[in-house]
């Protein structure tokens, strides 16, 4: 009798504590984002622990992958709001978020969960404003809290149908100390504005000359390839000032419709990466044939009043490749080293004196010149068909090399081996880019010079060219690389060499990001870079999870041939 005594006072003790540190496990009660609206609190009326955003984490709130603050939304239009959060000392996290127009109690579109291939763990719940007003406004909230130090969550968001005006987003995380129990919990709470896009004055209107492959060559290339990024130019293809990233479909595919804009090339519509006013960039369609073809914007596609641009003819032949470059203040090809450094000159992200900062480079991400010997990885466009195929608007979720082996890659004057070709062919997740990972001939001397490829009959165009230094006498004293397999764990700044699908990669643990110290894993000449807590199946045959130590554990490789 004495044992069922206890077990009752216990299951009594439970059923008091049980409620408080799971009420609201589910997602928040209304009117807790933080914001300034009527009647609105934030977390901390249930948890406590510090004053509001004095802990260590960050929270930021996104429109994809810009932040909210200052971007501009178009009526009717749905983009994903992106709550994303950090804090290494907390175990739990939650959110809610709302939008708001007007006083705070207006109208503000429709929020709606997220349908992702993992799921986002967030529902939308409806009630009045605050405050005593009788609005019905929406606040999403997770599901469940996400049991990690490190999460994001997304919301879609729709706009309404017409401009009302400025709209104010806010959103409130509660990082808890896994105490289950609502003291000891840090809350962190942000805000941001977006104004309305003006609308186009004018039908849309591309201008002379204004299709041309997607590169920073020295002069524009007017002639496209199938499956490559191009650019359309020219006026009042969406709102003044707007900016809006392609979407994906049903089947996982860009998309061809983005903020109400189509691209037409020779009648096919092709997938769109990005829509702003003056400038479109989308995919020439795999299957678009060959010869000149004409390009067309439509604004409010699928629309009872579609509104059509001027005819701009665009030349499309079996390859045109072409390469990128990092941005307009960085000189130099967009090419990285095997630890994702970016190669060029040490400096090339330091102003010069006494002028504001020209370029910008991720925490965490260096900068040096590369030396004979060295994988570098160059990223651009227009090389033509892979073996298998890809889809018209499909994002490769892995290698998919070149199907031609004509493949002539020259740093200057000297000629790349065909053995030292590393790979060539698509890069995985971004629809229309391709990558090409070599090894700098040992003959290359110091210097900038120009790269060029001849590729199946087509060559690139003369453009930026790639930073080379002399070589550093070999340090007999370094230890080599260790050979990638199952169980190894790698430490920050520790790497790994493998074979993937037959393309040699060296896997770093590095530190990247705003979140400071945090270590993620990366391999570029294969096109791989997570920072997640956990990866289960990256490029289908390597899986690794991340340690508290942000050590990396193998825990999925290939077998050596």
């Amino acid at each position: 009798m004495r044992e069922i005594g206890v077990v009752s006072l216990a299951l009594v003790m439970l059923a008091g504590v049980l409620p408080l540190a799971f009420a609201y496990s589910g997602g928040a009660p209304p009117r807790t984002s933080g914001g300034e609206f009527p009647g609105e609190t934030s977390c901390t009326r249930c948890h406590s622990g510090s004053p509001v955003n004095s802990g260590p984490g960050i929270l930021k709130l996104l429109i994809g992958d810009s932040p909210a603050e200052g971007q501009m939304y178009t009526p009717g239009e749905t983009v994903p709001l992106i709550v994303s959060f950090a804090d290494q000392t907390v175990f739990r996290i939650g959110f809610q978020l709302t939008a708001r127009s007007g006083d705070g109690c207006g109208p503000a579109g429709a929020l709606a969960e997220t349908p992702t291939p993992s799921g986002s763990g967030v529902r939308v719940v409806t009630g009045e404003c605050g405050g005593g007003g009788s609005e019905s406004i929406q606040w999403a909230t997770q599901r469940r809290p996400r049991n990690t130090s490190a999460a994001d969550f997304e919301v879609a968001w729709t706009a309404p149908a017409e401009s009302v005006g400025p709209i104010t987003i806010a959103v409130a995380v509660n990082g808890a100390d896994g105490s289950l129990n609502t003291s000891g919990d840090k809350i962190y709470t942000a805000q941001a504005t977006i104004q309305p896009n003006a609308a186009p004055a004018g039908p849309p209107m591309i201008s002379e000359g204004g299709v041309t492959l997607f590169g920073d060559a020295v002069e524009a290339i007017a002639k496209g390839a199938p499956g490559a990024i191009a650019v359309v130019s020219g006026t009042d293809f969406a709102g003044a000032g707007s900016e809006t990233a392609g979407t994906v479909d049903t089947n996982g595919d860009l998309s061809t419709l983005v903020g109400g804009v189509c691209v037409e090339v020779g009648q096919t519509r092709a997938p769109i990466l990005r829509v702003a006013a003056e400038q479109i960039l989308f995919q020439v369609p795999v299957d678009a044939a060959l010869g000149p073809l004409a390009v067309q914007v439509i604004r409010d596609c699928d629309s009872p009043q579609p509104v059509s641009s001027n005819a701009s003819m665009f030349p499309v032949g079996d390859v045109q490749p072409i390469f990128l470059q990092f941005s307009e203040t960085i000189a130099g090809l967009a090419a990285l080293h095997e630890d994702l450094a970016v190669v060029a000159a040490e400096d090339v992200f330091d102003p010069p004196a006494g002028a504001p900062p020209v370029a910008s480079s991720p925490p965490g991400r260096t900068a040096r010149k590369a030396v004979p010997g060295d994988i570098v990885t160059l990223f651009g466009t227009g090389f033509g068909a892979t073996a298998p195929g890809l889809r018209t608007g499909e994002m490769p979720d892995m290698p998919r090399a070149l199907a031609t082996a004509s493949i002539k890659p020259m740093v200057g004057e000297f000629e790349v081996a065909p053995a030292d070709i590393i790979y060539a062919g698509a890069s995985p997740e971004v629809a229309g880019l391709y990558q090409l990972s070599l090894r700098i001939p040992a003959a290359v001397p110091a210097g900038d010079h120009p790269f060029s490829l001849l590729l199946n009959g087509g060559m690139s165009p003369a453009g930026p060219g790639l930073a080379i230094a002399v070589a550093p006498p070999p340090d007999s004293s370094e230890p080599e690389v260790q050979a990638c397999k199952v169980d190894l764990v790698l430490q920050p700044g520790e790497s790994c060499t493998g074979s993937i699908s037959g393309i040699q990669g060296i896997f770093s643990v590095i530190a990247k990001g705003e979140r400071a110290g945090w270590g993620c894993i990366a391999a570029p000449s294969l096109s791989l870079e997570t920072c997640q807590e956990t990866s289960q199946s990256l490029l289908g045959v390597f899986a690794a999870s991340r340690g508290d130590d942000n050590s990396w554990t193998i825990t999925k490789f290939p077998a050596a041939p």
